[in-house]
């Protein structure tokens, strides 16, 4: 068509041919749309700013869109990996928040400026029960109209940081409710197959998941930022969970077609954190009663057994660059995305600021409603993950 389509928009408008977005019956690929949008978005900006114009041409023209940089080092590692599994990273700021997910090749991005943390109130305007669900989500009790008071300030002011200890919980809380919006915006728009999920919600399997933004990567509570993330992406199996403390992973996208040497010496450096590898089997059981049963050795023939009782979480201590193997055994038919329900097996796991950690919750998730209640579940499973 790209004769045809020559003819009927040649000296009328500007135009942009990109790949076929959906090749056969069954399969899009919008990842040659995406490169013409972020092409043709760079090029409008130069157009507006002077000033981007001309550091356009101080960087040889090589100006990338920060989404499009950044989904691209996502499916970069997706095509890297063996795992079969996928990649998948989120980032929230105060003016936006967005995802990129890539399976065997695909790509799926979207960028939502409606759910940056400074633009919730609007969303809650047109969202009845939305306050209701970031209030479930809090650690602590803090009352709704402190909550809807420090979101409509937030607005004003998105750039604004938490003052107090509460500020910072409804911030989490909010960031939770994101990550959760993020992955249904996902789950109505990717591409892949999805016929094999129980719940066409959920996340898929995935490795690494890695995350961006200050409401996540508070580099000094590596626990509330497993919590934030298990909260709202709530992954099934086992998975890796990685941190973009800096904002440097789409830099890193940008810096790939020129370099892409540096790009995996940055990846495999200190510049990010890597809170450990997260276990999470599926399924439900009764309060208390064992679901999962490990043996973790170490590099040095250490051997450390866990048993996981449903309902609670706990962390193993496995520093940063070490790694260990690890036999597992679902109990109660549980699912560990080994097989099937019931189904272990023997993992290659790594460490992390968190360690490996065994989240023992079950799938969906949902905290107590009664304040009090959700505030004790969280004090056990902070002390359970170390903090």
């Amino acid at each position: 068509l790209h004769d045809r389509v020559i003819q009927l928009f040649e000296g009328i408008t500007d135009y942009h041919l990109a790949a076929n977005v959906q090749p056969s019956i069954n399969r899009q690929d919008i990842a040659g749309a995406h490169i013409a949008i972020a092409e043709t978005t760079v090029n409008l900006r130069c157009q507006q700013d002077p000033e981007l114009s001309e550091l356009s041409r101080w960087a040889g023209e090589h100006v990338y869109h920060t989404p499009a940089a950044f989904s691209r080092l996502i499916r970069f590692l997706a095509e890297a990996r063996s795992s079969g599994k996928g990649v998948f990273g989120v980032n929230i700021d105060p003016h936006s928040a967005s995802y990129a997910a890539s399976f065997g090749g695909d790509l799926s991005m979207g960028v939502h400026p409606e759910l940056g943390l400074g633009n919730l109130p609007r969303v809650l305007i047109g969202t009845p029960g939305l306050l209701d669900e970031i209030i479930r989500w809090l650690p602590v009790e803090i009352p709704s109209d402190t909550v809807h008071a420090y979101l409509l300030n937030k607005h004003l002011y998105p750039d604004s940081i938490p003052a107090t200890e509460d500020d910072l919980q409804i911030e989490r809380a909010a960031a939770r409710i994101i990550l959760m919006k993020l992955l249904d915006q996902y789950s109505r728009t990717e591409s892949w197959s999805r016929s094999n999920l129980k719940d066409q919600r959920e996340l898929p399997p995935v490795e690494p998941i890695i995350a961006g933004g200050r409401v996540i990567t508070e580099p000094d509570d590596p626990v509330s930022s497993i919590l934030v993330l298990l909260d709202g992406l709530q992954p099934r199996g086992a998975t890796t969970l990685v941190l973009d403390p800096h904002q440097i992973f789409a830099m890193l996208g940008a810096a790939a077609g020129l370099n892409p040497a540096l790009s995996i010496q940055v990846l495999n450096s200190k510049a990010f954190i890597h809170l450990g590898t997260v276990i999470s089997p599926t399924g439900r059981a009764k309060s208390g009663s064992p679901i999962l049963r490990a043996k973790i050795e170490h590099e040095n023939g250490g051997k450390i057994p866990v048993e996981l009782l449903y309902g609670d979480m706990l962390s193993i201590p496995l520093s940063s660059g070490r790694s260990a193997r690890m036999e597992l055994h679902p109990l109660q038919n549980f699912d560990i995305g080994m097989g099937g329900e019931g189904v272990g097996g023997s993992l290659l796991v790594k460490g992390g600021s968190v360690g490996i950690v065994f989240d023992g919750r079950g799938r969906p998730f949902l905290p107590p409603d009664d304040p009090e209640q959700r505030s004790e579940r969280y004090r056990k499973w902070e002390q359970g993950l170390g903090g």
